[in-house]
């Protein structure tokens, strides 16, 4: 039985940098989807990014938004998800969703300097809002029986 899920995420990075006289302030957000159809793992996003400058004699914004970018992983590349939830005021902070793969190079496209950048190759961490958790743990239950299903398969 082909296993499919869907689940929207978020990341947010926010960067200060300070010179005599000015201020630079990069904010980067980005917005994505994670669609699990049967055994593929579909990762859509879309990154915008605001640079304020902050200086004596000028101030300004610049808004860069990208197009939407689209990966897909295999399943048999990924080891596990999990749902880690926030210790303290649980009802207004951010559970984060980890998906770990078994395969260094699954996540390349995602997380490389081309994807989003991120600190691991092979651990895909993402912001999940509060209102979004009941659908987070769905999701992290079809991608373990997705996973299980297979091995069961095999």
């Amino acid at each position: 039985m082909a296993r499919i899920a869907t689940l929207p995420f978020s990341l947010a990075r926010k960067e200060d940098e300070y010179r005599t006289g000015s201020v630079t302030t990069t904010r980067e957000t980005v917005h994505g989807v994670l669609h699990l159809e049967g055994d593929v793992l579909r990762i859509s996003w879309r990154r915008a990014v605001r640079t304020d400058h902050y200086g004596t004699l000028d101030i300004r914004s610049d808004k860069e938004v990208e197009e939407v970018r689209e990966v897909e992983v295999s399943l048999p590349a990924l080891g596990r998800a999990s749902l880690r939830e926030p210790q303290w005021l649980k009802r207004f902070r951010s559970s984060r969703l980890i998906l770990t793969a078994q395969d260094l190079r699954a996540f390349e496209p995602v997380t490389g300097p081309e994807g989003l950048g991120l600190d691991h190759p092979a651990r895909l961490e993402l912001r999940i809002a509060p209102r979004d958790r009941l659908e987070a743990a769905e999701f992290v239950a079809e991608f373990e029986l997705a996973l299980a299903e297979r091995l069961l398969g095999q």
